[in-house]
């Protein structure tokens, strides 16, 4: 009869285990359902903020792709932000600076043409930091996009040089040598913007070379665009070829003829 007891307090311990066990993963399975829920609730996306649209950069507008390289596109939009600001010193600094560091062609690419709109647009007072540009660019090597740039530059500073030259054999040594470099753009698969103000300003070369009559309209158009270039020795010249005067010729005329007389 003892053993009866026994036999039922056994049967009940394994009961027990067995809704304990039972109860275990009911609880677990609860929970890991919870534990779901909540991941997927965490994960998913918030309402969208609507951001204003930026203000496209001065490369963007060039219509340059922008790399993803986030050092290099900030420092890209900082010196942007100096050439839009007018700080023109600063802004050439700034793309030398990224020029050197840069491994991104793209990149390379946009701040060798900001570097040329920093100069062209430098109020220069002597000719040291053309030849230092000259001297930076000539050392460019290949038929890259970056030499491209680099001959339209070149040209650009040439055709300087040779507006400010007083002996004319260095002037027309000045002009030929920019005019190899705008046929140089020319002559090469580039942007319609670059090969347009190559032809322009080869125009003018020709011109104050006496290779192009400045009468015909075929000649008179591209210097009708040279006048409008934001760089003031190249308007000069070609104010000059149109017999137009440009706002301050005639009062920087009479000061190099007092000069002159005193």
């Amino acid at each position: 009869m003892r053993q009866i007891p026994i036999a039922l307090a056994t049967v009940a311990c394994v009961l027990i285990g067995i809704l304990s066990f039972f109860a275990e993963e009911i609880h677990y399975t609860k929970m890991s359902e919870v534990s779901s829920f909540i991941l997927v609730e965490v994960r998913q996306p918030s309402a969208q903020v609507l951001e204003p649209p930026q203000k496209p950069s001065f490369s963007q507008k060039l219509g340059f792709y922008v790399s993803d390289t986030k050092k290099d596109a900030q420092a890209l939009a900082e010196a942007d932000a100096l050439l839009a600001a007018k700080q023109y010193r600063q802004a050439f600094d700034a793309y030398r600076l990224l020029i050197d560091s840069t491994s991104d062609d793209e990149i390379e690419f946009a701040a060798y043409y900001g570097l040329g709109m920093s100069l062209d647009k430098w109020d220069w007072t002597t000719g040291e930091r053309t030849d230092n540009a000259i001297n930076s660019l000539m050392i460019i090597p290949g038929n890259s996009k970056q030499w491209i740039v680099a001959q339209l530059l070149l040209g650009r500073c040439f055709l300087r040089k040779g507006s400010w030259a007083e002996a004319n054999e260095e002037k027309q040594e000045n002009y030929k040598t920019a005019l190899k470099a705008f046929q140089n753009v020319l002559n090469a698969q580039t942007k319609d913007d670059l090969r347009q103000e190559a032809e322009y300003l080869r125009t003018v070369c020709q011109v104050e070379r006496g290779e192009a009559n400045p009468k015909t309209p075929a000649v008179r158009e591209p210097l009708e665009m040279a006048f409008k270039d934001e760089d003031t020795a190249i308007r000069f010249v070609a104010a000059d070829a149109l017999n137009m005067q440009l706002p301050g010729m005639r009062i920087v005329g009479a000061v190099t003829d007092c000069l002159t007389i005193g």
